[in-house]
């Protein structure tokens, strides 16, 4: 199958994949991480192979001179990631049950002040990209979500990949429709299918995908695993039994799959098992973007 963004003419090779969004520490009892879903996206797509340009915002203090290493050491490319005076590094503070992970988020934070500068933009319009990943967390603010507007308006890539990523109040049903019309790919996961469904009064994310144009739907499903719906057909890829340590950032890694086999070739069958095969991984860490043993780059086949 391939996948494609509708009415974009391509004239260059394409170069990188976009990701826009959201830099927060995730905040345990005792212990802090680097995550928010664009940054741990970011961290698996570079780990698997892919090159990443990384839109966001930290803040000019201890976390955010942290970040900036942390970016480095990851590979992140981070000349769009702006150090912000006036705001802190953005926090996530997680409290985990049975694995599972609840939030609470530090407001307002500097990934709420996301922009560019007309040259930037310009530069990336003149980029053409892979794919082009932004959920909905970094849309809470009216700054951040304008930046957003103007890269749908500016930036090319074959796959436009939403993650809607709901969060406590920070969505709005405006904020997810204005996503779901930009996107040929959508991430989900199977308690925020119900809050979408219910929030468009739609009877299935079949109606939902004809309605918005959508190629791709990815919904995860916790120890389910995770099904894919496309072309009137659903697939469906259970998950390991594995020991559950920590899902944190397990979606993020299907995302990061999902677009970086899709961008290399693979059908949806193959990159939704090779995606499969990292979130099982990943669940077995604590953290959201643990280093990848030789064992897993072998089953991943990363070159």
């Amino acid at each position: 199958m391939l996948l494609y963004r509708r009415n974009v003419e391509y004239h260059h090779k394409y170069m990188s994949i976009l990701t826009f969004g959201e830099i927060l520490y995730d905040v345990y009892n005792d212990e802090k991480k680097i995550g928010g879903a664009p940054l741990n996206v970011s961290s698996h797509l570079v780990k698997l192979g892919s090159e990443v340009v990384f839109i966001s915002a930290i803040g000019n203090d201890e976390l955010g001179h942290e970040s900036e290493r942390e970016l480095d050491r990851l590979l992140i490319e981070r000349r769009y990631v702006k150090c912000i005076d006036g705001f802190e590094t953005g926090k996530a503070f997680v409290k985990l049950t049975d694995g599972i992970p609840s939030y609470s988020f530090t407001t307002p934070a500097a990934w709420d002040e996301i922009y560019l500068s007309e040259e930037e933009l310009r530069t990336l319009k003149e980029t053409n990209f892979d794919a082009f990943y932004y959920g909905t967390l970094a849309s809470r603010s009216e700054r951040s979500r304008k930046t957003l507007s103007l890269l749908f308006k500016s930036i090319k890539a074959r796959l436009f990949f939403f993650d809607v990523n709901l969060r406590l109040s920070y969505y709005s049903k405006d904020i997810i429709e204005t996503g779901l019309e930009k996107a040929n790919i959508l991430k989900l996961n199977d308690e925020e299918e119900k809050t979408i469904l219910s929030l468009f009064s739609l009877d299935s994310l079949e109606t939902l995908m004809k309605r918005y144009s959508i190629d791709l739907i990815i919904l995860t499903e916790g120890k389910k695993g995770t099904t894919a719906l496309t072309e009137g057909k659903k697939i469906h890829q259970p998950a390991n039994k594995v020991k559950v340590v920590d899902t944190t950032g397990a979606g993020d890694s299907i995302s990061a799959g999902i677009m970086h086999f899709l961008s290399k070739g693979k059908n949806i069958e193959e990159a939704l098992e090779k995606a499969s095969l990292l979130a099982d991984f990943v669940v077995t860490q604590k953290g959201a973007c643990p280093d990848y043993p030789e064992k897993l780059i072998e089953m991943l086949s990363i070159s």
